[in-house]
C-alpha cells in the first residue's frame, strides 16, 4: 500500500514537471508549413512565385467550389478563394 503511494506521488510529480517545461517554453514562430514561409503579406494585384504558392494552398480547400488558377496573379479569384479559406465551416 505504502509502495503505491509512493508511486503515485512521483507519477504526479513528473507529469507536474513535464507541465511546468511545457508551459515555461518560448514561444516559437508561426510558419505556414513546413516548406514554404510568406516574407510579404499578400493583396490582390501582387504576383510572383508566393502567390502560386498561397494558391497552391487555397485551390485543394474544400470551401474552394471553383476552379482556381495557379498562375502567380493575385486576382479576384485568388481573393475568393482566401475569403473562403478564413470563413467559418459551419459543420465541416
Amino acid at each position: 500500500m505504502v509502495r503505491r503511494r509512493v508511486l503515485v506521488m512521483f507519477a504526479s510529480l513528473v507529469m507536474l514537471a513535464a507541465t511546468a517545461v511545457v508551459v515555461g517554453a518560448p514561444p516559437t514562430p508561426a510558419y505556414a508549413d513546413g516548406c514554404y514561409t510568406w516574407s510579404r503579406t499578400l493583396r490582390q494585384g501582387m504576383s510572383g512565385a508566393d502567390v502560386t504558392q498561397l494558391q497552391i494552398r487555397v485551390a485543394g480547400w474544400p470551401g474552394n467550389r471553383n476552379q482556381l488558377a495557379l498562375d502567380g496573379d493575385y486576382g479576384p479569384q485568388t481573393a475568393a478563394a482566401v475569403r473562403r479559406f478564413h470563413a467559418p465551416n459551419c459543420g465541416v
